[in-house]
């Protein structure tokens, strides 16, 4: 009879654990990080990606998604890649909002309150994303595939390009790697992030450290003369500041907009402008950060046609 009893009690433990484990988490995880992955999933180069296009389809596929989301959502609040689903699927309405209004016409969404909500929600479940990967006992971490997707994101903030870069790249210096340069391409979509915001330390601070990287890289005269144009640079906003009491008046804000399929789409992060006498003095730096910058249009674009 004390036997039944202490089974008993074990069942009432046992098997509330077992129901969540067999709540169709893992598998619906993954039929949906496939679905939304263009990476290869096979030798032949086939993608299970869904959202090839703006078709109704499409758009129903996705709000089932989200609602799925919001049903496992509490149960596995510190799962990181269930965050990165839900802030990519978010993104896929505001780009499907952004096909809908330029068919339209709209051609201005700067001070559209649905985009604005749409971009700010997505960008949300992104820093949570990785803020969840932090924890070294995460449930989940995220691979190299969802990291380039923010890190190289047109419409995302520069916080998180920049740690989605930094995490590819410690991914990549602990050995996972996915091709010979992928370090390298790491460090210069960082590059490309500082050169767009003016960020003269964090710029000069990373080409340090790919010079300490890549010693015998057939690249280091590029190198060195990026770090000479972002010492000079560094060297002047330092004397102006100096000299001018209001530094509004040297770093003033631009419109913050960027333009995405034709629209004018509004991005809520302040950008330090450079002072017009720094520009002299770096065509080659800010020639490398917008090279940078138009990669990963291009990567956008191209990727844009696939969808």
């Amino acid at each position: 009879m004390k036997s039944i009893k202490l089974l008993l009690i074990s069942l009432l433990f046992v098997v509330p654990l077992l129901a969540h484990a067999d709540d169709g988490y893992i598998a619906w995880k993954k039929q949906v990080l496939a679905e939304i992955s263009t990476a290869p999933i096979d030798e032949a180069g086939t993608t299970t990606f869904a959202y090839r296009d703006y078709s109704q389809p499409v758009r129903d596929l996705a709000d089932k998604r989200l609602a799925e989301v919001e049903k496992y959502i509490t149960d596995h609040v510190n799962d990181s890649t269930l965050l990165y689903i839900r802030g990519w699927l978010t993104r896929k309405k505001l780009y499907f909002y952004i096909y809908d209004s330029q068919q339209a016409g709209i051609v201005d969404l700067s001070t559209d309150n649905k985009a604005e909500g749409l971009q700010e929600k997505y960008q949300s479940y992104y820093r949570k994303a990785l803020d969840l990967d932090d924890a070294p006992d995460a449930p989940a971490h995220l691979d190299h595939y969802m990291l380039t997707a923010m890190g190289t994101d047109v419409l995302a903030a520069p916080d998180i390009k920049e740690k989605a870069m930094k995490k590819k790249i410690e991914l990549t210096q602990k050995g996972n790697a996915l091709h010979p340069n992928q370090e390298w391409g790491s460090y210069e979509f960082l590059l490309g992030t500082y050169a767009e915001q003016r960020d003269y330390d964090n710029y000069l601070k990373t080409v340090n450290e790919m010079m300490a990287r890549f010693p015998n890289s057939s690249r280091m005269n590029e190198l060195v003369e990026y770090k000479r144009q972002a010492e000079a640079a560094i060297e002047k906003r330092d004397r102006e500041a100096a000299s001018v009491t209001d530094q509004h008046d040297v770093y003033a804000a631009p419109d913050p907009k960027v333009i995405v399929n034709g629209l004018s789409v509004v991005k809520k992060v302040e950008q330090p402008k450079a002072p017009a006498a720094e520009k002299s003095g770096l065509n080659l730096w800010l020639l490398f950060g917008g090279g940078i910058v138009l990669l990963g249009l291009i990567v956008f674009l191209m990727r844009r046609k696939k969808v």
